[in-house]
């Protein structure tokens, strides 16, 4: 096995709804063209644990420890809880990119395989942000372990998750590769909740789901998991109300196909994650995307006549040792012209 490393580096200094799956066309590393799917449930599940990071920091130190270091060796602001960061496609663009040229060409280093600088390269996918960074690992499996046991395990790489300059983030997976693309430009949503997932990606006997909040005007009166149309109560996990992770568990009772998605209340504020469709999850899904353009909704509300109705409506879908390695590249200002 090969000893775990850490590479750093310098260099020159944003459709669908938001965190709607999509289809992209995206220029290969090769050259070639293709449509790719985004984003995928690696790509959420090291996002959400990212996320989880900021927010509680202090919560995972067994993780930490594990990997060689514990909270109390953080500096001062890395242990200060920090919100949580965004979903932006087009760094997602970016660090997708990255990981299938490091696979493709056996490669690792925040420079592609041809040289082309970390700057150049967002800057392809990505202008809405005046300085950007990024984390690049693989050989960790899940995003779990890469963002706890990995990443805040190193300074550069924590430095980088719990920077309160950046306020979204673009997260790329191929297999065991991971990168993700900070920066900090206009968020493409004006909904409470960044990122969302369903855990394990194939559940057996049962489900979590997770989902972050964040509002600096107040903490939510309610947060949802709408799953095949039945709203489930959610409970805040870690973090503050306010700026946390909110998590259920349900039992998998078949291996029927379920759709899912979130919301959050406050008076007569609300949103959805995502905004416009589902994520699924069971045996019998067949849909790459893990995706349907629909939100199933069952709940009963009362109209001006005392009858009931129906909010919402369903559609049919659309259609072992490991090495252990790690890469960060710290804040990079680069000049808009």
């Amino acid at each position: 096995m090969i000893a775990p490393m850490v590479l750093l580096a310098t260099s020159m200094p944003a459709l669908a709804g938001y965190a709607d799956a999509f289809e992209y066309e995206v220029e290969r590393h090769d050259g070639e063209v293709e449509m790719q799917d985004f984003p995928s449930w690696s790509e959420r599940d090291m996002h959400l644990w990212t996320n989880a990071a900021r927010v509680d920091p202090e919560a995972f130190d067994a993780d930490y420890q594990s990997g060689g270091c514990s909270f109390d060796s953080f500096l001062a602001d890395e242990q200060t809880p920090k919100p949580p960061l965004f979903f932006d496609p087009d760094l997602t663009r970016a660090s997708r990119w990255h990981c299938e040229d490091m696979v493709d060409n056996n490669h690792f280093a925040h420079e592609s395989s041809d040289g082309t600088s970390f700057g150049s390269r967002v800057a392809r996918f990505y202008t809405d942000s005046a300085y950007v960074g990024e984390n690049i690992a693989y050989g960790y499996g899940t995003g779990y372990p890469t963002v706890m046991v990995g990443w805040m395990c190193s300074d550069g790489h924590r430095s980088n998750i719990m920077s309160a300059g950046y306020n979204e983030m673009g997260p790329g997976a191929i297999g065991t590769h991971f990168t993700q693309d900070f920066g900090s430009g206009t968020l493409g949503t004006e909904g409470k909740l960044a990122m969302g997932i369903h855990s394990p990606e194939n559940p057996d006997t049962e489900v979590d789901f997770y989902v972050d909040f964040y509002d600096k005007d107040g903490a939510p009166e309610a947060v949802r998991v709408f799953v095949d149309g039945e709203p489930y109560p959610m409970d805040l996990e870690w973090g503050a109300e306010d700026m946390g992770i909110y998590a259920l568990t349900l039992d998998v009772t078949d291996d029927n196909c379920h759709q899912y998605y979130f919301t959050w209340r406050r008076g007569n504020d609300t949103s959805t994650w995502p905004e416009e469709g589902s994520y699924i999850y069971g045996e019998r899904c067949d849909n790459p995307l893990g995706w349907v353009n629909n939100q199933m909704s069952l709940e009963v509300e009362v109209d001006e006549g005392g009858l009931p109705r129906i909010i919402g409506c369903a559609s049919a879908p659309l259609g072992a040792g490991i090495t252990w390695v790690l890469g960060m590249l710290g804040v990079v200002r680069r000049r808009r012209c």
